[in-house]
């Protein structure tokens, strides 16, 4: 007769079910696939690309009755199948960033009045943040919906920066990563500053890789000095690539945050899964979106980042 302890029958056993899963897994394993509104299959096991649109007649007046069907989405000039189509009815999720550098002071005031004003159009569903950065971001109020309170952390904030520096690139890459909650939302983030970037570690291409993989669209208020060509384009490369708009701080700034706020309202959120070949490829697609409606004007980020 031959002897088992039962801890050597522990051992086969758990070494069998290892065996027996491995073999499951190789054998039924299949990338994981979808249908969109069309009954196209679609797969999903890939990075999707977000394209935040705006549309707009000859008038500047938005149009907000558009379905999937209107929409054709192009990368790198091959058309792509939505597989995702969201619309305005889907709540915001809001960043206000704010400049405290030294050569912002002058605004502060304005900046805090018009930061008020926008908050207080946000609709009950959605929510704003506000963080002011130099080389550190700092919170001043976390996501919330509840006006009241975001006023009084407006009004309570310190504009003191913690250092001599400005670090754009760096605070935008961490809010980006570590603020915005993973859930369906329509995200933005309101940047105002006045482009000097003097000490960040990210570059502008290290930025646009965290861009890519995100669904948020960055307005840029800018408050760049006459003749400063090397801010402006910090700012309006950041702007352009999401599919944004840069605004003159020096406006009126309540007009100003009141037309962002209905651009947010108004926008449809699309995207798609980029075929295997090109999100193996480290390079940059051009993107493109065509309204099937005459004479309209459509805005969206022009490109996308695999790495």
């Amino acid at each position: 007769m031959i002897n088992i302890h039962y801890k050597h029958v522990q051992i086969l056993d758990k070494y069998l079910f290892t065996l027996v899963l491995a073999l499951i897994l190789m054998l039924f394993y299949k990338p994981v696939y979808a249908q969109n509104n069309d009954g196209e299959t679609i797969k999903v096991n890939a990075t999707l690309v977000n394209v935040p649109v705006i549309v707009t007649d000859k008038n500047d007046h938005f149009i907000s009755n558009l379905t999937i069907n209107d929409f054709t989405i192009y990368a790198d000039q091959k058309k792509q199948i939505p597989a995702v189509f969201e619309t305005s009815n889907e709540p915001l999720q809001v960043i206000i960033m704010l400049d405290i550098s030294e050569s912002m002071n002058k605004y502060f005031k304005e900046i805090r009045n018009s930061a008020i004003d926008f908050v207080k159009v946000l609709r009950p569903k959605d929510q704003a943040m506000i963080v002011t950065f130099d080389c550190t971001v700092h919170v001043v109020s976390d996501f919330s919906s509840k006006t009241e309170k975001l006023i009084s952390d407006i009004n309570t904030m310190s504009t003191i920066p913690s250092s001599p520096s400005t670090c754009i690139y760096d605070c935008l890459s961490e809010v980006v990563e570590k603020y915005f909650k993973e859930d369906k939302t329509r995200k933005a983030i309101i940047l105002l500053t006045d482009g000097d970037d003097n000490f960040s570690g990210r570059s502008f291409s290290g930025l646009r890789y965290t861009l890519s993989n995100s669904s948020i669209v960055v307005y840029g208020i800018s408050y760049v000095l006459a003749g400063d060509i090397a801010s402006a384009d910090v700012i309006n490369q950041i702007v352009d690539f999401t599919g944004g708009k840069t605004f003159n701080g020096e406006n009126n700034t309540k007009k100003v945050f009141s037309e962002i706020t209905k651009e947010l309202q108004n926008q449809y959120q699309l995207g798609f899964y980029p075929d295997e070949a090109e999100k193996s490829e480290a390079a940059l697609h051009d993107i493109k979106v065509e309204v099937s409606r005459p004479n309209v004007k459509v805005r969206a980020r022009h490109s996308y980042l695999t790495k």
